[in-house]
């Protein structure tokens, strides 16, 4: 499925006679805080639910797989959720080959960082890179250098925590054979520069749709033209106004 628009007249913050039109590739929804980007998240989860007809995928598996929230890397454990929901769809195709596949997807996303060579990681020829990822018999991720010596040291701050949990997703997707739409909001705002450019370029390459609810802020150096600016109008109340007239 896509979402084509929603009604938010009248929710949260939002004035009269909102809807929100949406396309294939990436929207971005842009605005400052207490704008409304929460609002319109909900509201998008709530019609998917509404709207869910996959009888062979769980409901709260297919939404936690379609909407990251701002603290979705802390409230995934890396992931941890994701990995023991996937292997528990026994019937799922390819689910062997998940570890390969969360590594592949982890080493996209965290690559822009690791060639830009000012990061903890060092440079792509000292810091072991690519990655191999494997998951224990509980379902925990370990993150391995190409010589096969832990570095999990190296994720456990807030941005690799993201990455990784945003990698089971992706692979998961991949295994599934599920391309419903990707919805972020704020998750990008814990993520400097160079790994909220290669988390976007793996959410652009693997999703015919995408939302992210973004800030200024979180939205600098993607190279995304707005689709939507919330802007405060009178008594505090929300304008979604279209950035291409």
């Amino acid at each position: 499925m896509e979402f084509d628009s929603i009604n938010v007249s009248k929710l949260g913050p939002f004035s009269e006679n909102q809807t929100l039109l949406f396309h294939g590739g990436i929207n971005l929804i842009q605005g400052p805080p207490g704008t409304g980007k929460t609002t319109v998240f909900r509201e998008l989860e709530r019609r998917y639910r509404e709207l869910f007809q996959q009888r062979d995928l769980p409901v709260e598996l297919a939404a936690k797989l379609v909407f990251i929230g701002e603290d979705y890397g802390h409230s995934e454990r890396r992931g941890e959720s994701i990995v023991k929901e996937g292997y528990a769809l026994s019937a799922a195709p390819c689910i062997r080959v998940y570890p390969q596949l969360i590594s592949y997807y982890a080493n996209q996303l965290i690559a822009p960082k690791v060639l830009s060579g000012g990061s903890k990681f060092g440079s792509a020829d000292t810091c072991g890179y690519p990655f191999h990822v494997s998951i224990t018999e509980t379902g925990a991720l370990e993150v391995f250098d190409a010589e096969g010596d832990s570095v999990d040291r190296l994720f456990q701050a807030a941005g690799e925590t993201f990455v990784l949990s945003l990698a089971c997703n992706i692979a998961l997707r991949d295994v599934l054979g599920f391309f419903d739409p990707l919805v972020v909001d704020a998750g990008f705002g814990m993520l400097d520069e160079s790994l909220r450019r290669g988390c976007h370029m793996g959410i652009a390459r693997t999703n015919s749709q995408c939302i992210y609810l973004f800030s200024e802020s979180s939205a600098q150096n993607l190279e995304i033209d707005p689709d939507y600016f919330l802007t405060q109008i009178e008594g505090n109340r929300t304008c979604a106004v279209p950035a291409r007239g």
